[in-house]
């Protein structure tokens, strides 16, 4: 059953300082160069909450080149509709089309759920008998691992396909990195049931979540299973703890509402419509933690805070704790890594995994998710730190046994954000806190020496030639500030704290809440020059829940807020 939206978590004055506060923001913002930083952030959160957008429309799939997936299993199995119908279940064949962009060898992958054969231009050139998956592993973004792969010469332009099973079978064309090679798009036409009657596929569908008038960023409108959003929620909480504010508290509950109501929805789209597109499409695939730890936070916060019950949402967060103990990709140590680029470590998994577990720990009692996050912050600093300059690499290549990628500002941000959410949750008594704290120390002095004169610090922390970036600055003066609050960190720090802030309120728009800087998604790059180049969509989500908390964080620390 639906639960309401509970409207309780909020002093009787909450209300009209939800009112007044942003247009005395708007007033001070004339008049001087620096305001309260809650006064800034609602600014920012109210924007997120007018562009927030609960609800789905559906619409036509668009053309989806790989992979193809014949689904033969209602046409095969009428007695039975599922993705694995029983043994011995009477075959369809689906026939579609490989459009080919040049006359060449390509590289075909296939998987099949039961018996399959695959012909291309009338040649057997695929027949397996054991079970598999019925979707290629997406092992990354767009990046597919077939469990089948065979060199198959195709012809510039259409050449034909057939595929006989009694269950699902995929077929996609690679290039060498397991993309969907240039030019090339397969897709099914039609069925032929084992009567012999011909059916046309019904047209794949997508559930989408429109996107609000005007909305700043247009990819990810905040309600998306994402890691952005996911962290946009989890400081949407942080900042509701210290404002009182009820429309944040109901922000974030919506999104976990939302998701939990129409994951049946997309599920169907997902499995029984081969819509691999489909909204949320990651929470299905979890090929990293990007997927799954993540995007949970603000769900697994909710958990702990009774507003969500066990029979809402526990059988998400399990299977999301499931993937990151037991599936998710490690180095034979342990450390977390992953297979794009193979095998790598990358320093944005710290946070992507460490304050789920923390959290995990919380809810069942069971330090072993504590643990396991402990160990991972310190596999991660000894892969990524760089005792030279006293940061961290974005990257850790493990089969070559070097760092990747440059000294970047989030990546920087990301440890130590993860870092200060691993003290937060360990007693001062646990062997590992004074390591890590010194290690946290460490990292945020050395950081303080690359802040620029107007409290930013640059997209490459120590070139100067790049942009300065608004997201790992917020995350610093986070960190800095929990720091000294909470006593990890003295008092040396707060000047940096202070002036950090004030450069992250210059980013903020006043009249619209913009917040300005933030850089797009970024893989390991090869050079310095594609950090450089780098996007800053305006209010892009992967740096509002870091300028969320950093605001309740310095809040904090001006009251004096030891808790």
């Amino acid at each position: 059953m639906k639960q309401p939206i509970k409207k309780t978590r909020h002093s009787s004055g909450t209300i009209l300082r939800t009112l007044v506060l942003p247009l005395a923001c708007l007033v001070c913002a004339c008049t001087s160069s620096r305001i309260d930083p809650i006064g800034y952030a609602r600014l920012a959160a109210d924007r997120i909450v007018r562009d927030a957008v609960f609800e789905v429309e559906r619409m036509p799939q668009k053309g989806y080149g790989c992979p193809a997936v014949a689904d033969c299993v209602t046409y095969g199995d009428t007695t039975r509709i599922g993705v694995n119908p029983p043994v011995g279940a009477a075959p369809s064949s689906a026939r579609g089309t490989i459009v080919a962009g040049a006359d060449s060898l390509y590289l075909v992958g296939f998987t099949s759920t039961r018996d399959a054969v695959v012909r291309i231009n009338g040649r057997v050139v695929f027949k397996d008998t054991a079970p598999g998956p019925a979707f290629p592993h997406e092992i990354a973004y767009g990046i597919y691992e077939f469990p089948h792969t065979a060199s198959v010469p195709l012809k510039k332009g259409a050449n034909t396909l057939e595929i006989v099973t009694a269950g699902k079978a995929s077929v996609g064309i690679l290039d060498r990195e397991g993309f969907p090679a240039a030019g090339t798009e397969c897709s099914i036409a039609e069925y032929t049931d084992p009567q012999g009657t011909v059916h046309t596929p019904s047209p794949l569908t997508e559930y989408r979540i429109p996107i609000a008038e005007g909305a700043p960023f247009r990819k990810h409108p905040y309600t998306e299973w994402h890691y952005a959003n996911g962290t946009t929620m989890f400081g949407m909480l942080a900042l509701a703890d210290v404002t009182g504010d009820s429309a944040y508290y109901d922000l974030a509950e919506r999104f976990c509402r939302f998701t939990l109501e129409n994951t049946p929805l997309y599920a169907r789209q997902y499995y029984g419509q081969n819509s691999l597109r489909t909204q949320n499409f990651r929470m299905f695939r979890l090929s990293m933690l990007d997927d799954s730890s993540a995007p949970a936070l603000p769900l697994l916060e909710e958990r702990l805070r009774g507003v969500l019950q066990p029979g809402e949402c526990d059988t998400l967060l399990e299977r999301v704790c499931r993937f990151v103990m037991e599936e998710q990709p490690r180095l034979p140590d342990g450390t977390f890594v992953r297979p794009e680029p193979k095998w790598t470590i990358w320093a944005d998994d710290l946070f992507m995994s460490a304050p789920f577990l923390l959290r995990w720990t919380r809810l069942t009692g069971d330090d072993t998710y504590r643990e396991e996050a402990v160990r991972q912050v310190f596999a991660y600093d000894r892969y990524l730190y760089d005792s030279v300059t006293g940061l961290y690499h974005h990257g850790w290549n493990a089969t070559l046994g070097e760092p990747r990628g440059v000294h970047w500002g989030r990546a920087n941000g990301w440890v130590a954000w993860a870092v200060s959410e691993t003290l937060s949750a360990l007693p001062e008594d646990h062997p590992a806190f004074g390591k890590i704290r010194e290690l946290h120390r460490r990292h945020l002095a050395r950081v303080c020496e690359y802040q620029t004169e107007n409290g930013l610090w640059h997209q490459i922390l120590d070139d100067t030639t790049s942009y300065t970036e608004t997201s790992a600055s917020a995350i610093f003066v986070m960190a800095m500030a929990r720091g000294i609050r909470r006593g990890w960190l003295d008092e040396s720090f707060r000047d940096n704290a202070l002036r950090g802030w004030s450069g992250v309120e210059s980013r903020i728009d006043p009249a619209t809440g913009v917040v300005s800087g933030i850089c797009q998604s970024t893989a390991i790059g090869p050079d310095p020059q594609f950090y450089k180049e780098r996007k800053t969509p305006p209010s892009d989500p992967r740096g509002m829940g870091a300028v969320l908390t950093a605001a309740a964080e310095v809040e904090r620390m001006l009251r004096g807020d030891d808790k």
